[in-house]
């Protein structure tokens, strides 16, 4: 019997990297049959206990095993899980819930789908898992990202931030060429590319192209299902509308007009909907409204007909002619169902509820858990140390050879004199290069530029005075390069790793270690030349402090 305490409620669900800058529709379902429905779930029973595992019917068959203070996934086909703990995660299944089925722990790992994983350790090439943990693939250090395998498909993106589809064996069936892509189902996918990563392409399994419009046209949304697609019409207009389009990429039925967001189908019904409005409506498969829009202030599909809303701050269960088949007496909800039990929020407690509305007395648990893993990345760090290193030298700024003058400088960045402030004494550069973005800034010790005068005297016939006359700036000869700031973006996880890779290529090109401060340093007196490498633990980007003139060593 699960106990129950009326202590504080807190949810604990955590969602997978998603990228706003990627169109990848590495969505939430967790890969089952039923995509709506789980057989087991983590759970705390009480506030702070250890996570446990109950099954359908809310019995517990996983007892307080893992500390409150780990995540633990969705429980995939064939009972099994991944548990984060201290940043690291091992796979476990409900038959060996105390040990892990390998020894290997992972930095990344995303869910399973079809059989199959991916895995990273920071640093290393990513890895293709089954779901007995066994390794069976390591990709090409040329990809970058891959998310989960979905209609037996998995998009991955390259170091040159391209994104294409591996198969289930991780092989490349259709190379990086795109902007963007969305996850692969019913045989389609959309993919965006074009200078501007405007122009969408509806693509079969080999790459083939079927349809092509303009983004502005169809936008579409998450991913094709029971072969129609959603799209949003003139989303940023007032007028907006969502229409589906069939696997050819013809509309399936009119557009609907008023609403911007459109879900997937799900036995043969779809949400669509306003964020900002809270506006959700329920189409059938020939476009019309089955559920008005304006009653409730969300909907969720959960198949066969039935579907979960919240009405006012209260949630229940109404079927697809609206019929209210659990009343609106809950505070919340999750969107999985626990085998055929719906999961509702009752004060600080989650409850089972069955089809006809029966709550599963026995199953009362504070929190869940339901990790998501959305993307794994490798980051080539041997090839970001050598981009980041790559503008220092014994001699100086490599990107100068070695002169610290500002016109040396300036010719090197293309900087024009009157794109300069009167006032300035720093050039900025940035520099991508595949996934690296690597920023320069190089100060001087003076301004960077000054206007000359000369003479003139002029007398009325009373009295001679001097004027002085601007013959225009030109580059300070006197200012000299003083110290360069070189920053890259990393996330912090890296951090360690990256170091020693930094200090290798120092060493390689010939500053050597001050071991008592931790700078590395060239040249002795005026010649002297000092770098530190700078991190820490809460920022996403690393720092190189380059001193080229010895006033400055007390910057570091």
């Amino acid at each position: 019997m699960i106990r129950r305490k009326t202590i504080f409620s807190s949810l604990t669900f955590v969602c997978g990297l998603m990228l706003s800058s990627l169109f990848v529709s590495c969505d939430s379902l967790g890969g089952q049959k039923d995509e709506n429905k789980v057989d087991y779930l983590a759970v705390q029973i009480d506030e702070n206990d250890s996570w446990s595992i109950i099954d359908a019917e809310g019995n517990v068959i996983v007892d307080r095993e893992y500390d409150k203070d780990d995540k633990v996934s969705i429980i995939y086909d064939g009972g099994i899980y991944w548990v984060c703990s201290k940043d690291k995660y091992r796979l476990y299944s409900i038959d060996s819930p105390k040990k892990s089925l390998t020894d290997k722990e992972y930095d990344k790992v995303t869910e399973f789908r079809e059989g199959r994983a991916f895995v990273s350790i920071n640093g290393q090439p990513i890895i293709m898992i089954d779901e007995k943990g066994n390794h069976l693939k390591t990709l090409s250090k040329d990809v970058a990202m891959v998310c989960p395998i979905r209609d037996g498909m998995a998009p991955f993106q390259n170091q040159e931030g391209l994104w294409g589809f591996l198969n289930k064996n991780g092989d490349v069936v259709i190379p990086a060429a795109y902007k963007d892509v969305h996850n692969f189902d019913c045989g389609v996918s959309c993919v965006y590319s074009g200078d501007d990563g405007k122009t969408v392409s509806l693509i079969d399994k080999k790459g083939n192209t079927i349809k092509t419009w303009n983004k502005e046209k169809y936008t579409p949304s998450f991913i094709a299902s029971e072969d129609k697609w959603g799209m949003t019409v003139d989303g940023s207009s007032d007028n907006p509308s969502v229409v589906y389009l069939d696997l050819k990429g013809n509309e399936v039925f009119g557009k609907v007009k008023g609403y911007k967001r459109t879900d997937v189908f799900y036995s043969g019904y779809a949400v669509i909907y306003n964020y900002t409005d809270d506006d959700y409506a329920v189409i059938n498969d020939k476009g019309e409204k089955v559920i008005r829009g304006g009653k409730y202030k969300s909907i969720m599909n959960m198949g066969n007909g039935i579907f979960i809303a919240k009405k006012g701050d209260k949630c229940g269960i109404v079927d697809a002619e609206d019929n209210t088949l659990v009343k609106f007496d809950y505070d919340d909800y999750f969107y999985y169902r626990l085998g055929d039990n719906y999961i509702m929020k009752s004060g600080n407690y989650y409850v089972l509820v069955t089809p006809k509305g029966e709550e599963v007395k026995k199953a009362e648990f504070r929190n869940y858990s339901a990790l998501h893993f959305s993307v794994v990345e490798y980051i080539d760090l041997q090839s970001g140390a050598e981009m980041f290193t790559r503008n220092v030298s014994t001699k100086g700024l490599v990107l100068s050879n070695g002169r610290d003058d500002v016109a040396s400088i300036a010719k090197a960045l293309d900087t024009k004199l009157d794109s300069c402030g009167n006032y300035e004494d720093t050039f900025i550069n940035t520099l991508t290069q595949g996934k690296w973005k690597v920023s320069t800034e190089m100060k001087f010790n003076r301004y960077i530029k000054n206007e000359n005068f000369h003479e003139e005297k002029v007398n009325d016939g009373w009295f001679e005075t001097t004027n002085y006359v601007s013959d225009g700036y030109q580059w300070n000869p006197d200012a000299k390069l003083a110290y360069v700031k070189i920053t890259m973006e990393l996330p912090a996880q890296y951090h360690k790793s990256f170091q020693p890779l930094v200090e290798k290529s120092l060493k390689s090109k010939g500053f050597k270690k001050n071991k008592d401060n931790g700078y590395f340093y060239c040249g002795s007196g005026d010649k002297e030349k000092r770098i530190k490498f700078n991190s820490t633990e809460y920022d996403n980007q690393v720092e190189l402090i380059f001193i080229t003139d010895s006033e400055y060593f007390f910057y570091l």
